[in-house]
């Protein structure tokens, strides 16, 4: 019987967590409460009560603790299906976009994790970081000649990954019909072609016939 009730209670947890992470992702955090999550699972207030999570805060922790697991194991995935460089960064690039609109956990990571700061939310550090899987790849193009000695691996990292996250926005935000994974390959061509990347449309096609969304 004690058994029966900590996987009941594990599955009650996990129940809100999924819930919780379809508020964030639409809601954001601070708009996000115990009520809107417990309707969002069809029950009441007290099935979200403070015996599962003390705070909101605590959910939004969980919510992205999962998330961070699941782009481990997309990394984990693609690094076992790809050459280091330029092909590895957009093929996990262009996984993780699908992951984002497949999943609300992952668009609900993405808006937490860009509204911390306004909002006081302090996560821990994690193993993984999008900025260093990327510049890693970046880094790598650039000691194979692929990107032109000279180019700053940081700053093209920040480019790709700011201007990514633009494009992906305007999609998740419902700002426009958009074609997401076109946008963001033309794009990337054009900022590779920029940075001295020779035939970067084909870079792009190579990637896009080894990632999910193909």
């Amino acid at each position: 019987m004690p058994h029966r009730r900590e996987e009941q209670k594990a599955m009650t947890r996990q129940a809100i967590i999924t819930a919780a992470a379809a508020e964030f992702a639409v809601r954001g955090f601070e708009a996000t409460t115990y009520s809107s999550i417990a309707a969002a699972m069809g029950k009441q207030k007290s099935a979200v009560g403070y015996h599962h999570f003390a705070s909101k805060e605590e959910i939004a922790l969980a919510v992205v603790a999962e998330q961070r697991q699941r782009w481990s194991a997309i990394v984990e995935r693609v690094e076992a299906a790809t050459e280091p460089g330029l092909v590895r960064l957009f093929v996990l690039l262009l996984d993780a976009v699908e992951d984002a609109r497949e999943h609300a956990l992952a668009r609900a990571t993405v808006r937490l994790l860009v509204e911390a700061r306004t909002v006081g939310l302090v996560f821990p550090r994690s193993p993984f970081g999008w900025r260093a899987a990327v510049q890693q790849q970046v880094q790598t193009a650039i000691d194979a000649g692929v990107i032109p000695a000279g180019a700053s691996a940081e700053a093209l990292t920040a480019r790709l990954l700011n201007a990514s996250f633009g494009v992906f926005e305007v999609e998740n935000r419902g700002l426009q019909p958009a074609d997401t994974v076109a946008n963001l390959r033309a794009l990337w061509a054009d900022l590779l072609s920029a940075a001295g990347v020779a035939d970067a449309g084909s870079v792009i096609a190579e990637a896009g016939g080894l990632t999910r969304t193909r």
